[in-house]
Order: structure tokens, then sequence, then C-alpha cells
């Protein structure tokens, strides 16, 4: 263009009017040219200026920036886990794979579908999709289907196996026909049928069998078991010694996948018959792999052995070691804790687990030959070992504190192998014995290999159980694992001694911009971890029940053994300073603690007065110097510093003693109340003197009766801490100018909770009341008791005759449960005479009571005899009649328990003392007519069955001997054992002191409550029969739900209601 431009000014030596035109024209394009460059060379010299500017600006250098802060760049995505997020990509695998393994037959020339399984031939098959049904690998992925279904309730993935076993059990006759007439049938099935290898045996079995035990409704896979336990223990080639083994590559070979294939099939075959013969061939392999496959030195499994060899080739294959793990997992599983064997599977297990954390990746992933690092990173083998260690943790095997943060990087890594598809991706595929490393480096890997899937589900749902039971968080750009919840946003923060209550950051409750009350003191404001231990509570731990909490929290970070000088120097009240904000309030209370020695022993003395004294000591536990200084110079110090924070103060003379003189309760009007009083009218703050109003509300109860309000001289019980409590909160309130009535209830100020005694109910006849049940009484407004009224006190009892000639009792409330009477006995017209009563349940419907009634025939002074079930029915609740005896399955049935299903039907759980106490059930549609339906729960003997619906799902609750073990279903025919019971920790109430047996569960108002009975005078381990032993007492404690748990914490006073329902 420029050269053009040119020309044209040439010619105007010679010009005519156009020529003038056009090069005008282009002088004037010229022209805009130059300046239009001109100002964008002018822009970007500009911004390049500035860019070196802000530059300059911007470098990051030690004096100006916390370096340690960067963000590191990792490569993947290195995080805290997400429940969510991991069920979203569980749920897309689940998806993926329903539709990839069809659950069809079809004739392999054509594809059409078989219906009718009669008309199955040689030439039928099962659809091929994108995986094999019967394999072993896939025996693992229904094996991961059952554990997701059993942590999240989802039974859509209890549905993927339901399918697919129930098709191969339907069809496996029609098969096994066509396979005896013409000997060639669908290869899969052949495998099925006629199982020739581990491979096709030991994984798909072991699923089979805990399918079997979770789902009653696959209890047709029996025949299926059978063959395939039949290969493993008779026919699968052994070495003289006893080894499962192979004969390829080599003679005599001995591969480490076997492990897997076969001992955990054994394990369950022993679980489910509870024939031990399983099990000690299991253990017997265990041991024999162990012995020619561990490297002690490495600390992991050679995958190859091979008889002769010496020495034996090792090469550490990823897979291998993880079938390995599966299996000391599956033994750890079943083995009963005092197994012989359990300590040494254990410690092999952990010392497994310990070397492949040290050879795990920075990328989060493992390597094909675990020890070389140039070998590439390989999906399945890692989510063994993540599903391995998080089991581990969960299971109490592994501290989390230590292998929790390499679970979460390994998982972290996994899930990004979950495509969007929901395919796994870098999964080695299958692979046998190799005897140099080429082999193994140069497998390759496909996103259709089995291997990779059923492991992700079960590191998936290990990584859910783990998210429910502790509380990962970043600290320092890492991930930490704890035991409680950390209330910190700092990117760096310390954590509270062990030693102390819970640590509660300051100001982590606020809402938004609402302002916090904070409360600081010691174990009468807050005792020890604020739960009740020994019966023990301070009065700030119910403060919150008196404010509208939606616009104003409480926080109490009082701490037991405290002085007002001791809060300070350990650091507690820099926690509070930091939390506080302008517009918020404290309570400041100290005084119990201030004496004893300055420098010695506890050395949490202040000096006496409200002056400026001080005095430097040596303390005897650091051998340095501290300066101590007054009582008054202490709360002068924290008020001074709130108030400059913009808090309102209010000072309070601490609680008083349980010191009586004259029928006067002793106060400190001289001393702490005194001096709180003095430095309070200094600094202009508000003042309630809290000893001296909390003593005279004692004085109107008296001496006498005050005694309940006190554990000890000093720590109030809970009714104590309750009236203090109140007692403040009603000063606050008439407090002048403290606007913290704002937010406070007046009608909760002046109606404290009551609380359930300990103990709830004993009777005043046999004191044996056991067994509890509880319903409304529609017709008398007022709820009753029923109970089994065993003889406790009865002379010159036989055996256990005391326990049998048992009437039912009647106890009622007409104050919502919260204290009971002694009604009668109820009358109960069964016919016979001499007969014994137990555990009754008492349903209503449609105006008719029903009462389901254990009867023994007799009163007699052993065990051996039978019982039964019977059907009463009643208007009053009061009088009996007998309707019909129960057809069960056994005659020796005892402890109804009755609940309505979702469809409008009757079940009736009970216990089966023929069949090892389990668990069994009935139906019925009108509470007359009963049809047995068999076993309900397996695997943990019990008896007195309570089940209800609460929190959206159905709860069992047996009583296991060892406390009460809870299970969970949505659909009352799968249920899933809760790991920890209830109540079997002795509690600290009267009569409380041992563990829980035989409850009902009343579920009002959206709360439920637990009605169980003690002997109190049993101990552990001590047999002997006497009055105080065979008494019982009747208690209620609350449960609550929480992280897919339901728990009792029995010490926490129980404010019971129970309303009309």
């Amino acid at each position: 263009m420029m050269r053009t431009i040119k020309d044209n000014i040439i010619t105007m030596k010679n010009p005519t009017s156009n020529t003038i035109k056009y090069s005008l024209f282009a002088l004037i394009i010229l022209h805009s040219c130059f300046t239009l460059g001109a100002m964008d060379n002018l822009q970007k010299k500009e911004k390049k200026n500035k860019k070196n500017t802000a530059e300059k600006e911007l470098i990051i250098n030690d004096s100006n920036t916390p370096l340690h802060l960067l963000q590191p760049e990792y490569t993947f995505d290195y995080q805290v886990p997400s429940v969510q997020k991991i069920e979203g990509q569980m749920e897309r695998i689940l998806k993926y794979l329903s539709a990839a393994t069809p659950t069809e037959i079809v004739d392999r020339k054509n594809q059409n579908t078989i219906s009718d399984y009669q008309a199955i031939n040689r030439d039928c098959e099962l659809k091929k999709g994108d995986f094999r049904l019967t394999s072993y690998e896939w025996g693992v992925t229904y094996a991961g289907m059952l554990r997701m279904a059993e942590v999240t309730d989802n039974y859509a993935y209890l549905d993927y196996n339901r399918a697919r076993f129930t098709l191969l059990a339907d069809v496996a006759p029609y098969f096994e026909k066509i396979l005896t007439e013409t000997g060639i049938i669908d290869p899969a099935m052949t495998s099925v049928l006629q199982p020739k290898a581990l491979d096709d045996a030991g994984a798909m079995c072991a699923a089979m069998i805990k399918t079997t035990l979770f789902d009653k409704s696959t209890d047709n896979l029996q025949g299926l078991i059978d063959r395939y336990i039949d290969y493993i223990m008779y026919h699968e080639f052994r070495l003289n010694d006893g080894t499962l083994a192979r004969n390829r590559p080599l003679y005599h070979s001995v591969w480490l996948d076997d492990m897997f294939m076969g001992i955990p099939a054994l394990l369950q075959m022993g679980k489910l018959t509870r024939d031990s013969k399983y099990t000690d061939e299991a253990v017997k392999q265990i041991l024999l792999f162990k012995e020619k496959m561990f490297v002690e030195e490495k600390g992991l499994f050679r995958h190859a052995w091979a008889e002769g060899l010496n020495p034996q080739p090792s090469y550490f294959w990823a897979r291998a070691n993880g079938w390995a793990l599966l299996t000391l997992c599956e033994a750890l599983d079943v083995l009963p804790a005092k197994h012989p064997e359990r300590k040494q599977i254990l410690d092999l297990f952990q010392t497994h687990i310990q070397s492949l954390v040290q050879m795990q990746s920075g990328q989060g992933l493992w390597h094909q030959l675990i020890d070389r690092n140039d070998s590439f990173l390989e999906t399945s083998a890692s989510a063994i070992y993540v599903y391995a260690m998080v089991h581990g943790i969960n299971k109490g095997w592994l501290n989390g504190r230590v292998y929790g943060p390499s679970a979460v990087l390994g998982w972290n890594a996994l899930s990004e192998k979950i495509n969007d598809k929901g395919q796994v991706e870098g999964t080695c595929v299958g692979t046998g014995m190799g005897f140099d490393p080429a082999y193994y480096y140069h497998r390759p890997v496909s996103k259709f290999a089995a291997h990779g899937y059923g492991p992700m589900l079960l590191a998936g749902a290990e990584m859910i159980e783990l998210c429910k039971n502790w509380f990962p968080k970043m600290n320092d750009s890492a991930v930490q694992f704890y035991s409680q919840t950390q209330p910190y946003t700092e990117p760096i923060f310390g954590v509270g001694d062990p030693r102390h209550p819970p640590y509660l950051k300051g100001g982590s409750t606020r809402k938004g911009d609402n302002p916090v009350v904070f409360v600081i003191g010691d174990s009468t404001v807050k005792n020890g971890r604020d739960r009740g231990d020994g019966g023990q509570w301070g009065w700030a731990s119910f403060f919150e029940q008196y404010f509208d909490t939606t616009k104003i929290t409480i926080e109490n970070h009082a701490l037991g053994g405290r002085s007002s000088r001791t809060f300070l120097t350990e650091g507690l009240w820099q926690n509070v300073l930091d939390g506080l904000k302008e517009g918020d309030y404290l309570f400041i209370q100290f005084g119990h603690n201030d004496g004893g020695p300055f420098n010695t022993g506890r050395a949490r003395a202040s000096i006496k007065g409200a002056g400026n004294e001080s005095q430097t000591y040596i303390m005897e536990a650091t051998g340095g110097p501290e300066t101590v200084y007054t009582f008054g110079h202490y709360m002068r110090h924290y008020i001074k510093q709130a108030k400059a924070q913009g808090v309102k103060v209010i000072a309070l003379s601490h609680t008083p003693r349980n010191n009586w003189e004259d029928g006067k309760m002793a106060r400190v009007t001289e001393t702490y109340a005194k001096w709180t009083k003095e430095v309070a009218d200094a600094e202009g703050v508000c003042y309630i003197d809290c000893n001296d109003l909390c003593a005279t509300a004692y004085e109107k109860i008296g001496e006498e009766d005050t005694k309940p309000y006190y554990k000890d001289n000093v720590h109030t019980s809970y009714i104590g801490a309750i009236l203090n409590g109140n007692t403040i909160a009603k000063a606050v309130y008439t407090l002048e100018n403290c606007d913290l009535k704002n937010y406070m209830l007046e009608k909760i100020i002046e109606n404290p909770t009551a609380t359930a005694p300990y103990p709830l109910y004993r009777d005043p006849v046999f004191d044996g009341a056991a067994d509890p049940v509880v319903i409304w009484n529609e017709q008398e407004q007022k709820w009753f008791m029923f109970y089994t009224n065993r003889r406790a006190n009865m002379e010159d009892s036989k055996g256990v005759e005391w326990v049998h000639g048992t009437p039912i009792g009647i106890a009622e409330s007409t104050d919502g449960g919260l204290t009971w009477k002694y009604r009668s006995n109820a009358n109960i017209n069964y016919g016979e005479k001499d007969v014994t009563y137990w555990a009754p349940d008492v349903v209503e419907d449609n105006g008719t009571y029903h009462m389901f009634l254990t009867i023994v025939p007799g009163i007699f002074s052993d065990w051996s005899h039978p019982r039964h079930i019977v059907h009463l029915t009643s208007k009053n609740l009061i009088d009996w009649e007998y309707e019909s005896k129960i057809n069960l399955v056994s005659d020796k049935v005892i402890d109804a328990g009755l609940v309505k299903t979702p469809e409008g039907k009757w079940r009736m759980y009970y216990n089966n003392e023929r069949a090892n106490k389990s668990m069994y059930y009935a139906e019925s549609e009108d509470l007359y007519k009963w049809e047995d339906k068999g076993k309900a729960v397996t695997d943990k003997r019990g008896e007195g069955p309570k089940i209800f619906f609460w929190k959206d799902r159905y709860f069992m609750i047996i009583d296991s001997w060892d406390g009460l073990t809870v299970y969970q279903s949505k659909n009352l025919d799968n249920w899933h054992r809760q790991q920890q019971p209830i109540l079997q920790r002795p509690g600290t109430g009267t009569d409380d002191k041992v563990k829980g047996g035989h409850a009902d569960v009343v579920v009002n108002n959206g709360r439920a409550y637990i009605f169980y009975f003690t002997h109190p005078g049993r101990q552990e381990g001590v047999k002997e029969d006497n009055y105080e032993t065979r008494r019982t007492s009747i208690l209620v404690s609350e449960l609550h739900y929480k992280d897919g748990k339901l728990t009792c914490n029995r010490n926490l006073p129980v404010d019971i209601k129970l309303v009309n329902p």
C-alpha cells in the first residue's frame, strides 16, 4: 500500500483533476495511518509501562508475602472429599453398568430374547454387554454394589445384584438340563454350573453369600453357592501342604491372586453356616500364602511362587497385592475377636498397609509394579488399597490420623479416573504370572477391564462411611484428620488440647451479623466435656434455652479447674477475644478456683482483693518466673479488653457452695462477690450477685431438699444447673441498662424444663419391672406402660423360678411420661392357671388394643420348656381377652415386636430360640391371621425386637446382651446393622450404671424416647443370685440420629413431654 501511495505522489508532477483528487485521498489515508499508528504505539507503550509498573507492584517475595500460604499447583483435585460428590460418581458407575450388563437370555443366532426359560436350548446364552456377569471380576463388582447399598441405603445398588443373581438362579436348572443332554452350553453358564477354576468360583460365591445374608429375597442362591464352595473345598488343585495352586505357567505354581479367588468364599460360608471347617480352612490358606509369598523386608507380597525355584522370582505386582489385602479384610471382618490367629492376620494387614503407604506416588495412585516408580500408575490396585485402608480406619484396625490423608490422596486421584459415562479408566487388563519386569510394564490398560469397577465401588462406599466418622480438613494446604469438627476458617490453625472438652472457636456460632453471648468461667459454668459425666452439669450448658437463637447464639467457653488467672495464662481468653465483635455480650464468673498455691501443684491462685498488687513467683512446673496479680486485676483485664471491642459485659459472683449453717446457705459476700462488684462498678458494667440470688433460691427449697441439686459440695446436678441458670436468666431480664433482654424468651424463664428422674420407675410389688412397652390410653387420656413383673423379691426361689409365674404390670403417667405410678396388673383372661407372662407388645387398631404376649405354660425353675406367643384384645387396656395362639416356626418363640408396613399390613418380629435366638418375622392383614415368613436378621443373636419408623427409615433395636444392637432399613426387608450398639456402656445416674436391656421406643412430636430396663445390682463377670442382683428399674433416654447413626447419651437429662398422639 505504501508503494502505491508513493507512486501516486510522484505522478503529481503532471497532475490531472482525477489524479489530484485521488492523490489527496491517498494523503489523507496516509496521514490517518501514521496518526493511528502513532496513537497505537503510544497506547501500547503506556500499557507496557503500566504492566511493568504492575509487575513491579505484584512482585511476591519473602518480605511482603507469607510464601508458605502459596497454593500448590496439583495436577489433580487435592481436597477434602465430599460425600455428595462421591455418591454422584458412584451413581454414574451404577447407571453405566446397569445399561452395560443386560439381564436377558437370548438366542445367539438371532439375538431374540428368550422369555420362557423352558425354551432354553444349546444356542441360548446370557446376552452379552460390556462385561461378563459370571466372572471373578464381576464377583467383586457385586460386592461393591452391596457395600454401596449398605452405606447409602440406596437400594438401586442392591437391585443391580438382585436382578443378575435372580436371573442366574432362575435359568440355572434349564441350562443344566441342556448341559447334561448335550455337554455344551454358554461358557458363562458352564462356569456357574461346573466351575473348573478358582476364577470361576470364589469371588462369585462370596458375593452371593453376602447378598443372601443381607437380602432375604435372594435366598434362592443356595444351590449355586453350594456348587461353588464344593469346588473350592474339594476340587481345586493343591500342593502337598494344602496350598491352593495351579500348574501354569510352571508345575506347582502358586498365584497370589488365588488368595482372593478362594479364601473369602470360605470365610463367608463359615459365617453363613456357622461351620468352623470353612473358616479353619480359610485361616490355614492365609498362613500358607503368607509363608510363601510375603517378603518381610519389603512388607509386600510377591506375585508368583513356583515349587523348586531358589530364589523365588519377586515381582510385586500391584493388583495381586490388592487381592491379598481384600482377603485380609474379609478375614478380619468374619473372624471373632478371640480367634487364635486373628492377631497374626491383623499384624499382617497392618504391616502390608504400612509398606504400601510408603510407596504411594505423589499423584495419589500406585505403580503397576509397586516398588518401581517408572512403571505406570494403575487404577484397580489403587482402588483396592484405598478401600482396604479406609475400611481399616472405619473398623478401628488403623489410625485415621495416620492413614486418612493417604487414603484421601488416593481417592482424589481415583475419582478422576471415572469418566463422564461412568467408566473406570486406567485399569490393567487380566495379567498372568511373569518373571521379568517388561511383562508387567507393558500390560495394556482399558476402560473395559472389569477389574476396576468393583474396587472403585468398594473404595467409594468406604469413603462415604469414613466421612460419617471422621472430620478431615485442610490445614496448611494439607489434608488432616480430626475426630471432631474443627471450627476454623484460617488456612493454618492449631488445635486444642485433646484432654480438654471439644474446642469451640470463638465466634464460630455467629449467624451472619447476629450478636453472640460469650460465657467464661469454671466447672460450675461448664462441667467436664459438657455431657453430664458423673451427673455433673454447669449452668451455662442450658443457657441458650432462654434465648431466641434465631437472633443470637450462646458460646460457653468455660473450662473446669480454671481460675481468673489460669483462664488467661493458658490462652483460653485469647480464643474468646479473637471472636468478639461490637454488639456482643460477655458473662464472666470466677472465684471457685482462685485459692490454693501460687506456684506449686495446679498453681492457679490469684492474690486476694481487687487492687493492683502483684508478686513474682518461680513456677514449680517450668522453673521460670510468673507475675501473679489480684483477682480484681484479672477480672478488670477481661472487662477492659472486651469493652475495647464494643462488647457489653455482665460480671457475676460465683455460684454458692452447698454449705449451710442455721438453715442458711453460706455466701462469699466479703470476698469474691465483693471484689467482682467493685471491679464491675469501677468499669461501669453490669453485675449480678449470682452467689446471693442462687443461695436465696436454695434456701426456699430447704437444706435437705437441696441435696439432689448438688453432686458434691460445689458441682451441681442437672436440676441444680437448671436452677442456677434460671436464676441468672431472671436476673439478666430485670437488669437496668442491659438490652440483652430483647433477645430472651420470657415464658421459658418462668417455666424451666423438668426432667425425668433416675430411675424412671420401680415396681412397688415385686421390684422386677422389665421389658417395658408404652402406649397412649385414649379412653383415660393418659400414658400406660406395660412391663414383665419379675418376682425379684421372691424368697426361696429355686433356680430361675422368680422369672416365672410373672404377671404383666401396668404403670400410668399423667404428665407426658415424666413420672409414673403403679396402676395394677393386667387382667388377662387366658383360661389357665400357673402360667408365666413375658414381654408384651401392645398396638391399637381401629379402636381395639391388641397385645401379643409370650406365654410359658407353667412356673419353672430352669429354661428348658416351651413358650409361645398369644394374641389378646382389649377396649380399655386393663381387661384382656384371649384370641388365639400364633402359629409360628417353632415351639420356643418369645418377644413379639409389631410394626405396620407401608402397604398397611402388620409385621411381627420375634425371637426364635430354636434357631440360635435369631430374629424371625410373620405378617398379617388384620392382626388375627398370621403367616410366618422365616428369618429376618441372621447376623446377630438377640431378643426383644423393637421396630419403629423415624427419620425417613425403619429401625430395629434388639437386646443382644452387649447393649442394644441397632439395625436400619428403608423397606423392612433389607436390614443394615449399625456397627456401634447403644446403651452398652454404663451410665452415671442412679440405677443406670450397667448395660441397658429390652427396650421400647416412642416416637412422639418428632422426638424418639427409649424406655429400657437395667439390673442395677449386677456386675460384669459376677454370678450371684439375690434380691439386689434380681431387682430391676426402668429408665428413659432420648435417641438422636446423626451422620447415619442412631445414638443415645444416657447421661443427658431427658425433658420428656409426650403429647396426645
